[in-house]
């Protein structure tokens, strides 16, 4: 849509995990002409996936394991080696999205940000219903070839309960080329 303003967000970065018909390094560039800015940053990344690590692993009753968990995600994170076709995104609004290839060879997009609204999950999922397990929200489900999982956090509980008040609240991720019930 020529003269339409870029929309770097939660929803456009959805939809281009979840074509099909793009490799990384497409999908690379049809993020950077839906707003997204490429960003190599090796610390960004780190935080990222501690954030998903975080998110993805915390009980929503237990306050008590959050800052342990805290930091076994860090080091976690900061140990990661980094894949040789992985990209990694930045929004104006700090959201992440990462682009790389899993152990087995498969697409995968991680998004970490600060969006709340997991409605755009919700509908490539059949409107599965979101999930509340005390303060975490949860989807998960299978999408055309692919498996979709997304976690979101109250942004007022981001703020208690970790070492540091917690820079993302929610992350999905997308695994790719996945056949039907795999």
């Amino acid at each position: 849509m020529a003269g339409a303003p870029a929309s770097a967000d939660i929803s456009s970065a959805l939809d281009a995990c979840l074509d099909h018909d793009l490799d990384i390094p497409a999908r690379s560039d049809a993020l950077v002409d839906r707003g997204w800015v490429a960003d190599p940053d090796e610390a960004a990344l780190a935080s990222a996936r501690a954030h998903a690590l975080i998110l993805t692993r915390m009980s929503g009753f237990d306050e008590t394991s959050w800052a342990t968990l805290y930091m076994q995600a860090e080091a976690m994170a900061k140990a990661g080696s980094s894949r040789s076709e992985g990209r990694i995104f930045l929004t104006q609004d700090t959201d992440t999205l990462t682009l790389e290839k899993n152990a087995t060879g498969l697409q995968t997009c991680l998004y970490v940000g600060q969006e709340q609204d997991l409605s755009a999950l919700q509908t490539v999922l059949d409107n599965k219903a979101i999930s509340k397990a005390g303060v975490i929200r949860r989807i998960r489900g299978e999408a055309f070839r692919a498996l979709v999982t997304a976690h979101s956090l109250d942004p007022d509980t981001a703020q208690t309960g970790f070492p540091e008040p917690l820079a993302y609240t929610t992350t999905f991720s997308v695994v790719l080329d996945r056949t039907e019930g795999s």
